[in-house]
């Protein structure tokens, strides 16, 4: 699902229905999708079940002040699906469960939290990430506020770049302020990278 609605952005935009109004909107949702992707480091797609696996050595990368592993996983925004957290000394042996009460994790963010005592042991995650509305057996997952005025931003400067008479200085101020508001609306979703694992690439 998008994280916004054509029919939103042209209540936002005040636009006029028209074809051709819609089919620029759809492109420029796509367009600003990407950029929304690229900025925090994940999908926004429809949700999906995935695993990722780690190998966690605190030679490479250590453990955070706390004494926790950060394991950035491949997508943010988990559902309120149950997460399945599995740990082993070899890789192709990952079958002991590890409770839910040993790890913490950030669902909006997509990091999970491991204790230093599990170093130099592979961990695997099976998760649900993704947005989706309620059906007769999901819960809904819907796309955040902040997420939605970031999108709702950024489409207008998307709209507008691609003129070809929108290359003043006065146009150039305008789309970093429009960017840096919805730069601001992305802070509580922004993932970081310091002292953090990411899935091994198999």
């Amino acid at each position: 699902m998008n994280i916004v609605t054509v029919e939103e952005v042209k209540e936002h935009m005040a636009l006029q229905d028209s074809e051709d109004t819609d089919t620029t909107l759809e492109r420029c949702i796509t367009s600003a999708t990407s950029i929304l992707e690229a900025t925090l480091g994940t999908s926004l797609s429809t949700y999906s079940t995935l695993t990722d696996t780690f190998y966690l050595n605190s030679t490479d990368r250590p453990c955070d002040p706390k004494g926790f592993f950060r394991l950035r996983l491949t997508q943010s925004f988990l559902t309120d699906d149950t997460v399945v957290v599995k740990y082993g000394t070899e890789i192709d042996a990952i079958s002991t469960g590890m409770s839910a009460t040993e790890y913490m994790l950030n669902r909006r963010k997509g990091i999970l939290y491991v204790p230093e005592e599990y170093d130099f042991q592979y961990v695997t995650i099976d998760y649900t990430a993704g947005f989706r509305i309620a059906s007769e057996n999901l819960t809904a997952n819907l796309p955040p506020e902040g997420l939605k005025q970031s999108m709702l931003s950024v489409i207008p400067l998307v709209m507008n770049t691609v003129q070809i008479t929108n290359r003043s200085e006065e146009w150039q101020t305008v789309l970093k302020e429009g960017y840096s508001h919805a730069s601001t609306h992305l802070q509580p979703y922004l993932r970081g990278y310091g002292l953090q694992h990411k899935p091994l690439d198999i």
